[in-house]
């Protein structure tokens, strides 16, 4: 799970540094899966989408345990 997560947030952010940069900036580095995350458009937004959620998410299991945990 650790490994997947680390290969999800590494091509997350690549999708954003080339939303970012912009096609023109954006480097082309020879490796298909790169170059496709660094153009593509989707996932860009899909990065900055998943951080609140996963805030939350984070929040209401740790306040569930401290009442899991007081009771």
């Amino acid at each position: 799970m650790c490994a997947t997560s680390i290969v999800v947030m590494t091509w997350l952010t690549l999708s954003l540094v080339g939303a970012v940069a912009g096609e023109a900036r954006t480097p082309r580095t020879g490796i298909g899966a790169v170059d496709w995350a660094l153009r593509d458009d989707y996932y860009s937004r899909a990065l900055p989408a998943l951080i609140p959620g996963t805030i939350v998410y984070v929040y209401f299991h740790w306040l569930s345990a401290r009442f899991f945990e007081h009771t």
